[in-house]
């Protein structure tokens, strides 16, 4: 079965923590936080290639195939995909663990460009 987890922004200290709860509010341990709800992401299922967590708003690359992207849910698709700088929406689920994660759009949109 796949876990259902979040990572968000704790408002307190600005760290990043993770939970099974997806609103402003959760929970990490035994403890209450309020979250920045524009930074709340879900966990997609999948690891990169060094055995991360990949979560939506991640950004992504893989060299042997010039993919530089972010991970978003697709309403087109109906599932996570990469959008890709250069072309678009790519339904990379099987190959996802051959990607790496270099960072995410929250604090990191610099390297799309």
């Amino acid at each position: 079965m796949r876990e259902i987890l979040f990572r968000g922004k704790r408002v307190i200290d600005g760290e990043w923590a993770e939970s099974c709860y997806p609103l402003g509010e959760m929970h990490s341990g035994t403890v209450t936080y309020d979250f920045d709800k524009k930074t709340v992401c879900q966990y997609i299922g999948l690891t990169d290639k060094n055995g991360r967590k990949i979560f939506e708003g991640d950004i992504v690359k893989d060299e042997n195939i010039h993919l530089l992207g972010v991970v978003k849910f697709s309403e087109r698709y109906l599932q996570f995909v990469v959008d890709d700088i250069h072309d678009g929406e790519q339904d990379y689920s099987e190959f996802m663990n051959q990607v790496e994660v270099i960072g995410n759009v929250y604090e990191d949109a610099d390297l799309m460009e």
